[in-house]
């Protein structure tokens, strides 16, 4: 696999080439980068959407959908998601490489001509503003999409604590905003969005596969060519300031199974030296099997039906999550603790430390298994300006010391316990709500 290759093609936006001979499949996003705020999180979420349904020279989602069969059973998929106190919005098409196309198309630049009509030609009325009908249609499907976030709790849970530990900073906004927000969602609202989107967005443009790409770069360049642009870089990270009492807030529901989630504020920069020892740390206490939490607190104590561990580093976060039976939710909590502090005290053995590693090194090996997972890396790399491939992530990974991983731990400050507790009389043991979490 050669390295990323890297093309301004305008003010704030860029186009990379990732190429790797064993794919048979290319891959191209486009992926726009904005501010999170709560005037406009909802209509932005929606808009790649909303652009999917037609543009002016392909009007209707069937006909696109056969643009797309005839480019070999090609696909056009969109995507909401944060990064940081930022909202990312992408629209990617993936399709067969090139040199396996039966009659010589050049596939990879008809995926990127119909990828940029989606993003940059849209299907607009006479009165300028985006179709009525596909608009609402849009719309009742985010206000479902939003309305579901509740029936996953673990998933609600740690949205709550997200929201709890921002302390109204923006990186603690729903990724699709609110029901409020979503409801005052019209053609005109989306084209104030999308106008806004062209002009401001940091824009990103990534492709991954197995050819050259230079077809494409060349569509893109001619698509932008005429845009008007006023580029406003945005501030990705917010800095999560230490907190001298520890904010709990409890929450009822109809629930059998009681979630609980404990964030701990870790004092790392976006640049930290620190950070492949705090990742290492993360492991052994509670990302993999072999992990504390899950050994200890899971296993043996058969407190939780899962137990697991996360690390933000954008937000300088490392999140403990475990879903309990109601009364044991306190001892859970005590019993959780006593393994942070046992990190702490460096109260682990080397297999752990071995067992955490490999489990790391091997994770970031399937990196490079397919043109979706490498994108999803080197977005995240490009957008927090720091460029490690996979393979010097594990060289950083394999220098970290004991001593380093304690001194992870001693970072950790309790910021925030957040407890989704059972509303009285629904404290026994749902089997399918358990089955669900022990897949998780």
């Amino acid at each position: 696999m050669e390295g990323i290759q890297t093309t301004t093609l305008c003010d704030g936006v860029r186009f990379h080439t990732i190429s790797d001979s064993r794919f048979k499949r290319n891959r191209i996003t486009i992926t726009f980068l904005t501010e999170l705020s709560n005037e406009n999180v909802s209509d932005n979420a929606m808009l790649f959407g909303l652009l999917k349904n037609g543009t002016r020279l392909t009007p209707s989602l069937t006909e696109i959908g056969k643009k797309l069969a005839a480019l070999y059973g090609a696909g056009l998929s969109d995507a909401v998601s944060k990064f940081g106190s930022c909202q990312l919005l992408s629209l990617g098409c993936g399709g067969m490489a090139d040199r396996y196309a039966l009659d010589g198309e050049q596939i990879s630049k008809e995926l990127a001509e119909l990828l940029c009509e989606v993003a940059f030609d849209p299907y607009l009325e006479e009165n300028g503003y985006f179709c009525e009908a596909y608009t609402e249609l849009e719309k009742n499907r985010m206000l479902d999409d939003i309305r579901s976030v509740i029936n996953d709790k673990r998933g609600y849970a740690l949205s709550r604590t997200s929201q709890l530990v921002a302390r109204g900073k923006n990186f603690g906004i729903p990724r699709l905003g609110t029901l409020e927000t979503a409801a005052k969602i019209t053609p005109q609202s989306q084209k104030a969005a999308y106008d806004a989107l062209l002009k401001t967005a940091q824009i990103e443009i990534l492709c991954i596969g197995n050819g050259d790409f230079d077809a494409v770069k060349d569509t893109f360049a001619t698509a932008l060519a005429n845009m008007r642009r006023e580029y406003l870089p945005v501030v990705k990270n917010e800095i999560l300031q230490r907190v001298d009492e520890v904010q709990r807030v409890s929450e009822q529901m109809a629930i059998s199974q009681a979630k609980m989630v404990m964030a701990f504020s870790v004092g790392t920069h976006e640049t930290d030296p620190l950070i492949p020892a705090i990742r290492l740390m993360n492991a052994m206490l509670g990302g993999t099997v072999t992990s504390k939490l899950f050994v200890h607190v899971r296993e043996e104590k058969s407190l939780c039906y899962y137990c697991a561990s996360r690390y933000d580093r954008l937000k300088s976060l490392l999140l403990i999550d475990s879903g309990v039976q109601q009364q044991n939710i306190d001892v859970a909590y005590d019993a959780i603790l006593e393994q942070v502090e046992a990190m702490k005290q460096g109260n682990f053995t080397d297999e752990e430390m071995d067992q955490a590693r490999l489990a790391m090194i091997n994770s970031y090996r399937a990196v490079s298994d397919s043109p979706f997972s490498l994108e999803n890396w080197y977005l995240g790399q490009l957008l927090s300006e720091r460029m490690f491939t996979p393979a010097q992530e594990i060289e950083h990974l394999k220098a970290v010391t004991r001593e380093q991983i304690i001194e992870a731990a001693n970072r950790m400050q309790l910021d925030t316990v957040y407890r989704l507790e059972c509303e009285p009389g629904m404290n026994a043991v749902n089997e399918e709500e358990f089955e669900e979490d022990e897949e998780e």
